[in-house]
């Protein structure tokens, strides 16, 4: 998916989500 950016737009938008899905997986685990 992240190909289809440039590459330093791929790394934002990576790193952007990365930090997204770790703060959800960690709100997912402290509720559960």
């Amino acid at each position: 998916v992240f190909h289809v950016f440039p590459d330093s737009m791929a790394q934002q938008i990576g790193g952007a989500y990365q930090s997204f899905a770790t703060n959800v997986v960690e709100a997912v685990m402290s509720e559960g």
